[in-house]
């Protein structure tokens, strides 16, 4: 059992020694916060659920893989993974948006809208 008022740096290190307790104490801790955030950009409930599991994901590999680096703070290192997915996803979104049918479904596709450029007869 972990205590409760282990830093987080305290908790990465816990978990890079193999304590998975240690990682879902940091989701607890920072969950609601950085799906706030992500909320805020996206405004959309269900892609937002779909960052936070993609943001907590990035950085379990992150930190399997020994790339993490404790330089800064944990919340703000995650908060950021968070941020630049989300503006990925907004603006990957701008780019494509999403198309609403008649009956209700839709669907995203590029749109590969081009000007023409006429050119004048002779």
């Amino acid at each position: 059992m972990i205590d409760s008022r282990c830093s987080d740096s305290q908790l990465v290190s816990l978990y890079q020694t193999g304590n998975e307790e240690a990682f879902e104490m940091l989701l607890h801790r920072h969950k609601s916060r950085i799906y706030t955030a992500i909320y805020m950009i996206v405004k959309d409930r269900y892609e937002a659920e779909d960052l936070l599991q993609d943001t907590f994901i990035k950085a379990v590999n992150t930190i399997k893989g020994g790339r993490y680096n404790e330089e800064g703070k944990f919340l703000p290192w995650i908060s950021r993974i968070a941020h630049n997915l989300a503006i990925d996803r907004f603006r990957r979104n701008k780019r494509y948006p999403e198309v609403v049918l008649e009956d209700g479904s839709g669907y995203s596709t590029p749109c590969n809208f081009r000007r023409s450029r006429t050119r004048p007869s002779n």
